[in-house]
C-alpha cells in the first residue's frame, strides 16, 4: 500500500482483474508470472509496476492503446486473481468511488495469472 487506499481493494478480496501484454511475452508470463521492471512495450523505460484494471477495456487503455506506433501486432489478455497481491497501490477515478487501476510493485506468480484471450492490434 502506498497511498492509503488498500482498504478499497481489501474489501474486494479475490476479485479478477485484467492485464494486456504483447503476445511475444506469453512464454515468459506462463513460466514466471508477471514481473515488474520489464521494459515497457516501446522499450523507453522500465516501469516499476504492473498495471491491472477491472475490465479488459480499461486494461487496454493502460497498455496496448497507449503505444500507437508500437511494433506489437498481437496482444494477450490475462486474468489476474488479486487474493494475494502484495506491494501495490490503488488509483481511484476522480469521483473517488471506483478503482481505476491497481499498480503492483511485486511479482504476480503464475498460479494467479490465466491467459483468456488474444487480439490483433487495430491499425
Amino acid at each position: 500500500m502506498k497511498n492509503g487506499r488498500r482498504d478499497a481493494l481489501a474489501s474486494r478480496d479475490g476479485d479478477i482483474w485484467f492485464h494486456w501484454s504483447p503476445t511475444s511475452r506469453r512464454k515468459s508470463i506462463t513460466r514466471k508470472g508477471l514481473i515488474p521492471g520489464s521494459y515497457s512495450t516501446d522499450r523507453l523505460w522500465k516501469p516499476p509496476h504492473i498495471c491491472l484494471a477491472e475490465s479488459p477495456r480499461v486494461a487496454w487503455s493502460l497498455s496496448g492503446a497507449m503505444h500507437r506506433g508500437a511494433e506489437h501486432e498481437s496482444w494477450d489478455l490475462w486474468e489476474v486473481w488479486t487474493h494475494d497481491l502484495k506491494g501495490y497501490e490503488v488509483l481511484m477515478y476522480d469521483s473517488g468511488t471506483h478503482i481505476k487501476e491497481i499498480r503492483v510493485f511485486e511479482r504476480v506468480y503464475k498460479r494467479d495469472v490465466w491467459l483468456v484471450a488474444s487480439r490483433m492490434r487495430a491499425g
